[in-house]
């Protein structure tokens, strides 16, 4: 579904699950329910897909599942790994940039240095404006 079509198909849910008290954080059709104990994550999970089988909907089965962050493993959002208490780009993100820099800065590239640089900037502050919430200890590794 597009962003835009997810956003006026899912405002339901938004609303139900404020609602019932949960709190949801939605980008179009991905979204991660907080709960502070598993019984209200399974009530939460119970509630979404009552409604999602009746709009005719249905989760990912390998991508809906409960989770607690603040133990190892996690989980991931929007290109982030959330895991305890702390935030960085998953690894899908980061095999993304660096392959993008690679293929910046190829020698057979055919642009001056100049404009390589510009581009290349361009990538890196887009990049960091996005994961600038990162644990601090991301940068200095990716560095």
């Amino acid at each position: 579904m597009s962003p835009l079509l997810s956003n006026i198909y899912l405002d339901p849910l938004d609303h139900k699950a404020a609602e019932k008290g949960y709190e949801m954080v939605r980008y179009a059709d991905d979204f991660v329910i907080l709960c502070r104990s598993e019984a209200e994550a399974r009530g939460a999970l119970e509630q979404v897909q009552q409604w999602t089988a009746t709009a005719g909907l249905q989760l990912h089965p390998v991508k809906t599942r409960i989770v607690d962050a603040t133990q190892a493993g996690g989980f991931d959002f929007l290109g982030y790994h959330f895991e305890r208490g702390y935030r960085w780009p998953r690894q899908k993100s980061l095999k993304k940039l660096k392959d993008t820099i690679r293929a910046k800065t190829r020698r057979t590239n055919g642009h001056s240095f100049q404009a390589i640089l510009t581009d290349l900037n361009r990538t890196l502050v887009g990049w960091f404006g996005y994961f600038q919430h990162s644990h601090k200890t991301t940068f200095d590794a990716l560095d």
